[in-house]
């Protein structure tokens, strides 16, 4: 598919069709756009969602592929795979997207439901391929798929990551990064930079980020829309590089940020609240947040700011420690008598 300005590139498609809903994935060096949409007559409408590999905010907009000459779409497109690359000429967010030539042609597959991303195996074919088939799992299956996820099978790491350089049952290593395994199905993994995993998660569903950023109590969903894969993972904690986020009920409920990868988190005061420059014993966290902004570890009853901490007490500043390599607006004042 060749994605036309003002967006650019262009780049092998692949994607699912179940019943009349059609999703699909466009990648191209400007990052990936993911296509989710329904059908309608000879037309189908969604949404699109543009990830730029750079760290920029993700980008959102609608969509609209139209038949334009016979024999470029098939006469049913649910449950069907595009066979080869037919030309899409992309517009800047909430524009439409029509295709512009008849290149491309239908094979039938049966209909296949697709699970959550990050709960289940998603394996992405280069969708020329008409023999592949969907997994029980909801993996799209096939001989050249690009990556793996939570709940691959063994098989299917083996089909995208080659012969692991140290094996056991429960632990495959390539290099210095593995993969960890329960029933035959990956659980886990961690990422070194030195020997990368072709590993992806992705939102099971669209998250709207206008924000860009994410906070104590988004969802893992919310995260991976933010920051993307995790280079390691597992149920209660994911990392990015040196930076880690714990999760509680699939809820962000702490981080901690290295300079080295930090993570696009924020805090801010939940009402409004005096600035008076600095922060005192018995000050609340909205107080702190607003002079000091927000920590790069966070926990009920502590936050750091680098080498620098405050601590807690029903919410209110109980004592700190500073480090001079990063100061705290802090400042005692005499009571009054």
């Amino acid at each position: 598919m060749v994605v036309k300005p003002p967006l650019y590139g262009s780049g092998p498609l692949s994607g699912v069709a179940t019943g009349s809903d059609v999703s699909f994935v466009v990648t191209s060096f400007i990052g990936e756009i993911t296509f989710s949409g329904h059908q309608e007559k000879d037309k189908v409408r969604g949404t699109h969602t543009v990830r730029h590999p750079n760290g920029a905010a993700n980008e959102e907009g609608t969509f609209l592929l139209q038949k334009l000459k016979p024999g470029a779409i098939g006469s049913k497109l649910d449950g069907t795979c595009l066979k080869q690359q037919p030309q899409v000429a992309a517009n800047a967010p909430a524009a439409s997207l029509n295709q512009v030539s008849s290149a491309g042609a239908l094979s039938e597959i049966p209909a296949q439901s697709v699970i959550p991303p990050h709960r289940s195996a998603s394996l992405i074919d280069r969708a020329d391929n008409p023999t592949n088939r969907a997994a029980p799992t909801g993996a799209i299956d096939g001989p050249r798929a690009l990556y793996f996820t939570l709940n691959a099978t063994k098989d299917e790491v083996l089909r995208i990551q080659g012969t692991p350089t140290r094996l056991r049952d429960y632990e495959w290593a390539y290099g210095y990064s593995t993969v960890q395994f329960r029933n035959d199905r990956v659980v886990s993994w961690s990422v070194s930079s030195v020997n990368p995993l072709r590993v992806r998660m992705v939102p099971a569903s669209g998250v709207p980020n206008p924000v860009g950023y994410f906070a104590v109590g988004s969802t893992k969903d919310e995260v991976l829309a933010v920051q993307g894969t995790p280079t390691r993972v597992s149920d209660y904690e994911w990392s990015y590089g040196y930076s880690t986020v714990q999760f509680r009920n699939d809820r962000v409920v702490s981080w901690t940020v290295s300079g080295v990868n930090p993570l696009r988190v924020k805090m801010i005061p939940s009402s409004a609240v005096s600035n008076p420059g600095y922060f005192t014993v018995g000050s609340t966290k909205d107080e702190v947040l607003a002079v000091q902004g927000t920590p790069t570890r966070v926990s009920d009853y502590e936050w750091a700011y680098g080498y620098s901490t405050v601590q807690f007490r029903n919410d209110r500043v109980v004592s700190w420690s500073v480090s001079n390599v990063n100061p705290l607006r802090v400042k005692m004042v005499a009571s009054s008598r």
